[in-house]
């Protein structure tokens, strides 16, 4: 058993440097400009050669291609996860100050598929081969059958442009205002949690 976690993790980690050379290599050599399309970027409006030059000195740009990814694995390794290309911040500085809205959304569909998904398994299993067994089976098949992007997609259509029940992008933080909060998060929440919950009734049933 310890051999076979000793295996995985060796094969995550190995998957993970993988995943970062493929991305690495498209944002930083595949793309039309390459490097130089970076500094550009990262060296505010309309700048000169000599801005350009100095940004890809600054970012480690002008070096070979490995020892480009050397430091950036490095520095990932670090908590430092670079920069913005648009407004120049640090990008760690970015995902924490979108931490607490993805706490938020990750952990109400967790809550929010395990009170479905639990209790409609068990009620299943206690009535096998019943019209309830049938319909939660049902259920289960579709909910995970749905593309998750694409059940987004139509309750916000339905709900905010048809129906006028929802508004996206009113999110407000628990500690702010609570009532708002609850409101942004409620139709995310229930979206996130079908494909969970279909799973979570077919594995308890």
């Amino acid at each position: 058993m310890l051999q076979y976690v000793i295996r995985r993790l060796l094969w995550s980690i190995v998957m993970l440097l993988l995943i970062s050379m493929i991305v690495f290599l498209i944002f930083f050599v595949l793309t039309p400009g390459g490097a130089r399309e970076v500094a550009v970027r990262m060296s505010g409006k309309n700048p000169s050669p000599r801005n350009i030059q100095n940004t890809m000195g600054r970012l480690g740009l002008d070096q070979p291609v490995h020892v480009q990814f050397g430091k950036y694995v490095w520095n990932a390794l670090q908590g430092d996860l670079g920069r913005d290309y648009h407004n120049g911040l640090p990008v760690t500085q970015e995902v924490l100050s979108h931490l607490p809205a993805t706490a938020s959304l990750a952990t109400g569909a967790s809550i929010v598929w395990l009170m479905i998904g639990i209790p409609i398994g068990v009620v299943s299993a206690l009535r096998r081969r019943s019209l309830m067994d049938r319909g939660s089976m049902l259920f289960a098949l579709v909910g995970v059958s749905i593309p998750t992007f694409w059940l987004g997609l139509m309750v916000v259509f339905l709900f905010d442009f048809r129906l006028n029940w929802y508004s996206v992008g009113d999110y407000a933080r628990l500690t702010q205002d609570p009532v708002n909060w609850l409101r942004a998060l409620w139709l995310p929440w229930l979206v996130l949690a079908v494909t969970q919950a279909a799973f979570y009734t077919r594995m308890v049933r």
